[in-house]
């Protein structure tokens, strides 16, 4: 928490990214009355899920600046964006230009809008590949080139993405990556 507000401090960055796992204790931090976050416009936050917890504690400490919520992954570096308010469950926000979404069951059949399956992303400047990594690669895209991310969940009709959990046995939690397999 002391180096990002000096990071801050002594730069002057017009916006902050920071996953939720440093997000908090930086919010809760007592330096934060003694230090001038005047040159930051926005803040964005990414990498886990950003809690209602979270939501609540950013404005009441930044009531005047936008927090921007991401949802993405390596391979779809943003799928989705939240602005923030209003807060809405599971919802991590809306698609954006550029990228193409679908959900699949099991068997890959596209569901309808609601129904729960795997999220798919495609987008216009494309998954080259896993370097070196030719196998992995084919596994990772479908038929029609869209990356399976492995997060299961839903689109609505106004274009939200809800996250409901995941399918891969590797997910990203407070900022490191964790995995199912012992």
């Amino acid at each position: 928490v002391e180096l990002c507000i000096e990071v801050i401090q002594k730069h002057r960055p017009t916006s902050v990214q920071l996953n939720p796992s440093s997000m908090l204790p930086l919010l809760n931090s007592p330096l934060l009355k003694s230090s001038d976050f005047s040159s930051v416009k926005m803040f964005t936050c990414s990498g886990s899920i950003v809690n209602e917890e979270l939501r609540k504690k950013y404005k009441s400490v930044f009531p005047d600046k936008p927090l921007l919520i991401f949802y993405g992954m390596t391979e779809v570096p943003i799928a989705a964006m939240f602005p923030g308010e209003p807060y809405d469950g599971l919802k991590v926000g809306k698609i954006v230009a550029n990228i193409q979404l679908k959900v699949v069951d099991e068997g890959g059949k596209n569901l309808d809008i609601g129904e729960p399956g795997e999220i798919r992303a495609r987008f216009e400047f494309g998954f080259l590949g896993y370097f070196n990594n030719v196998q992995a690669t084919k596994d990772a895209l479908d038929e029609e080139g869209y990356f399976k991310t492995g997060d299961l969940g839903y689109l609505d009709e106004d274009g939200n993405i809800y996250i409901l959990d995941r399918n891969k046995d590797v997910f990203k939690h407070k900022g490191f990556h964790v995995s199912f397999l012992a």
